[in-house]
């Protein structure tokens, strides 16, 4: 056999390989599209907070005009229903989670960016991730930006929507970075009466074994 008809062989073969390799990517992607969207969004969109331990602490919120009032915020919420919803569009989104009250803790956080969004506010939305199975939908979602607190200046820390509180330490809201020091003592400033208990996600019991993944507002934005 001459060296250029093993030229073409081996040619035809590489793209025989490199077609069903793609195959089978996109068919992977159809199949998280279809089954695990949730896994397919956080896989391909969340950082991990750990390695922007210093950069977090550091990024600035100061630059807004407009000071969100978080109490006012959180207590316009109508609490209803935490099931799940599936709206795609963001201002559907927010009429459904924060006008309506419906949804779980990540339509009322995704809810609450559209309203930043067009305050142009910076944040990050922050995922409280269980290291054995957060790719399958389960752990918390949170907002971390400066608002509006009390009688005192701007503060920097996490609002938890679904629960209604913001987690402090010596009645300071914290970023998540100091709320997930094992030493830190947390207490829960409740804003707005639930019609269920509350659970916290905040005691060192549940903070164990989690990870934290983030995603800017810029990056929101572009979605």
């Amino acid at each position: 056999m001459s060296k250029y008809k093993i030229n073409i062989i081996q040619y035809f073969f590489r793209v025989v390989i490199t077609v069903l390799l793609s195959l089978i990517i996109l068919l992977s992607l159809f199949f998280l599209i279809l089954h695990y969207p949730i896994s397919l969004q956080k896989a391909l969109t969340i950082k991990s907070a750990s390695d922007q331990k210093t950069e977090l602490q550091n990024y600035k919120y100061g630059n807004n005009n407009y000071e969100f009032d978080i109490e006012q915020f959180i207590s316009s919420i109508p609490y209803n229903n935490d099931q799940t919803m599936y709206t795609v569009l963001p201002k559907n989104r927010f009429e459904e989670s924060i006008l309506n009250g419906d949804g779980n803790c990540s339509n009322l956080v995704y809810g609450a960016a559209y309203y930043l969004l067009k305050k142009n506010l910076d944040f990050e939305i922050v995922y409280m991730l269980p290291v054995d199975n957060f790719l399958f939908g389960y752990g918390h979602t949170l907002l971390q930006m400066e608002f509006k607190f009390k009688d005192l200046n701007l503060q920097y820390g996490i609002i938890d929507f679904r629960e209604a509180v913001i987690p402090t330490i010596q009645g300071i809201p914290k970023g998540i970075n100091e709320l997930n020091d094992p030493r830190s003592s947390i207490e829960l400033y409740e804003i707005n009466s639930l019609n269920r208990e509350r659970m916290n996600y905040f005691d060192q019991s549940y903070l164990v074994n989690k990870v934290f993944g983030t995603v800017r507002s810029e990056e929101i934005k572009r979605y």
